[in-house]
């Protein structure tokens, strides 16, 4: 495997939904960058695909940006069930 060879991560629609993972992968000491973020077709619906914006990453980071993805994604779903509990609570009140 190469160590400088840079591969597409992930996708996104909107350049705000991709700085946000940017961000906590740089936060993470995973170098990466972004493409197609000045792109006119961003958050439209042709930016799936051919047009979104790319998130990079080097290939050798790949496993460790896959498993902060998942821990990221565990804690969104944690919170989302404190959401639906704290809504629960306020409906009885």
């Amino acid at each position: 495997m190469d160590n400088d060879k840079t591969i597409v991560f992930m996708e996104f629609s909107t350049l705000g939904e991709a700085s946000i993972v940017k961000g906590a992968l740089e936060s993470n000491n995973i170098s990466c960058f972004l493409s197609n973020e000045n792109s006119p077709w961003t958050g439209s619906i042709l930016s799936e695909g051919v047009f979104g914006v790319r998130l990079h990453i080097f290939e050798k980071d790949k496993e460790k940006a896959e498993e902060l993805m998942e821990l990221i994604n565990s804690a969104a779903e944690d919170d989302d069930s404190w959401e639906d509990e704290n809504l629960e609570e306020q409906r009885e009140l």
